[in-house]
């Protein structure tokens, strides 16, 4: 009898040696998976607006009460948005989708928003071109044509400069303000543009005449959001 009970207290505490080897395994091995998961996970700096908007984490609009300002975010805050993308960039194409996020970011179009993606700035002149939502307001060389382009912008409306006669088709953003001559224009009176240039050694600005962001109205149309 005595014999017996040594025997099953022997394969008893071989079995209890073996649960708390495969409890011990398993622990490991959930803590390890939680590790690697946390490694893994991208991180972004909450507490820097800038950061959150430039890697487009959140919808700019509920961020902006962190920024500078109350309410609707500043074209200026945008700007400081693509510098941040420029700059922590690994090369300059990484930030091509920045116009349409401004575009909607300003002025809450999503017309360049696709399948939850901003379009980079070349293929922004094909949706404004076929969208019955955009108007064709004429040639950049014509004083009608920047005359009714500022009138609109003044008015809250949603105004782009695009060079059509290029592939890449650069775009920038009528702001509201005041006509000012422009001598490199001929003398034509021009708006103020925000223009977010991808190249590195190019000084993106949001509050210049639009000779600023090209030495001549050749190939620039001008369309508005209805």
């Amino acid at each position: 009898m005595a014999l017996f009970l040594v025997k099953m207290a022997i394969i008893m505490g071989s079995k209890m040696h073996r649960i708390l080897g495969i409890s011990l395994f398993v622990s490991v091995f959930i803590f390890s998976c939680s590790e690697n998961s946390k490694e893994q996970e991208p991180v972004i700096e909450k507490e820097n607006p800038e950061a959150v908007i430039a890697h487009g984490e959140v919808d700019t609009l509920s961020v902006s009460d962190t920024l500078k300002n109350k309410g609707k975010i500043t074209m200026e805050e945008i700007l400081e948005s693509f510098r941040y993308c420029k700059e922590t960039a690994e090369n300059n194409l990484q930030c091509k989708y920045f116009i349409a996020k401004a575009i909607h970011d300003y002025f809450g179009v999503s017309d360049f928003r696709l399948k939850g993606n901003y379009v980079d700035f070349e293929n922004i002149h094909p949706i404004v071109r076929s969208s019955t939502k955009w108007r064709n307001l004429g040639l950049a060389k014509s004083q009608k044509t920047l005359d009714e382009a500022q009138d609109l912008a003044n008015k809250g409306k949603p105004v782009l400069a695009i060079h059509t006669d290029s592939k890449l088709g650069h775009v920038v953003i009528v702001m509201p303000g005041k006509l000012e001559k422009a001598m490199s224009w001929g003398g034509l009176n021009c708006p103020e543009v925000a223009c977010f240039f991808m190249v590195q050694d190019m000084e993106s600005f949001v509050d210049r005449s639009i000779a600023f962001a090209w030495g001549s109205p050749e190939g620039i149309e001008i369309f508005a959001r209805e």
